[in-house]
């Protein structure tokens, strides 16, 4: 519905970088492509296969920069086509690995009407979250934009920005790995204990590494 919209919008309003809009409008669907291919992958972490997950994450990434990479060599748009390619082969492999819980889930019965509640409830709060540090996340590049209103120079603020934002993905992806035991092990207090102290100087360590 996000995508539809923005994609309505694009026809009706002007941007500092008219240039930029029909690129733009190709990459908008890539969004979905990797919104399902997260969807899938929690799949995995609620199953505890964390290994499965590691590797379709890793083969993601690899196809990115391979992809993305020679993609380059055909300008904007073939790293838009990379994208869509890389996204494409990870989700289709998800989809054929979780195919067992993807038909369990398709056929088990409807929760309960104050479970749907509760969920839409928690649903609600972590996408607006989530929504809200991606514009943040944002934001800096379309401040440059409005000010600088220059690609090349703007391309080179993103660069420069792009390698340490880019390296959060590994604390993140220890929260992801270790959150399914966590929940598992919640009222055993004393593994709490003992593993969250583990984990967050494991943490702080590797932060300080990437600082």
């Amino acid at each position: 519905v996000i995508v539809l919209l923005f994609l309505l919008i694009t026809g009706f309003v002007s941007f500092s970088l008219p240039e930029a809009m029909p690129y733009l409008r190709l990459y908008m669907p890539v969004l979905l492509l990797e919104y399902g291919l997260n969807i899938l992958l929690t799949v995995f972490r609620c199953e505890s296969r964390i290994k499965e997950y590691a590797q379709i994450l890793n083969l993601n990434t690899l196809l990115l920069a391979l992809c993305t990479g020679v993609g380059a060599l055909w300008g904007v748009g073939g790293v838009i086509a990379g994208k869509y390619l890389s996204f494409a082969v990870a989700f289709v492999l998800c989809v054929y690995k979780s195919r067992t819980e993807l038909k369990r889930i398709a056929t088990a019965a409807p929760l309960s009407s104050k479970k749907q509640r509760e969920l839409w409830r928690y649903s609600l709060y972590t996408g607006v979250s989530s929504a809200l540090n991606t514009a943040l996340y944002l934001i800096d590049v379309s401040m440059v934009a409005a000010l600088i209103k220059d690609p090349e120079s703007l391309a080179l603020y993103k660069v420069a920005t792009l390698i340490p934002n880019a390296l959060t993905f590994i604390p993140t992806s220890i929260v992801l790995c270790v959150l399914p035991d966590i929940i598992s092990n919640r009222k055993n207090i004393q593994w709490l204990k003992r593993k969250l102290m583990r984990v967050t100087c494991g943490l702080g360590a590797a932060n300080m590494f990437i600082c």
